[in-house]
């Protein structure tokens, strides 16, 4: 697997940006440590695999 983005599902489909956006915005309530784990849970169940040391994910909490 290579990345958040670019995580392939069994029908060779990426994960891609509007997957990305659409999960961000629908839990865009939890805070920082949270939603880290639920969009990293997210992306490896739909490619069904652990994602490599090669994904970057960076959370910015603003109040």
């Amino acid at each position: 697997m290579d990345g958040i983005t670019e995580a392939m599902n069994d029908q060779n489909e990426e994960f891609g940006e509007d997957r990305l956006i659409d999960l961000l915005l629908q839990y865009r309530h939890m805070g920082a440590a949270e939603l880290q784990k639920t969009v990293i849970d997210t992306v490896a169940s739909f490619a069904r695999q652990a994602l490599q040391d090669d994904a970057t994910l960076m959370i910015i909490a603003m109040h």
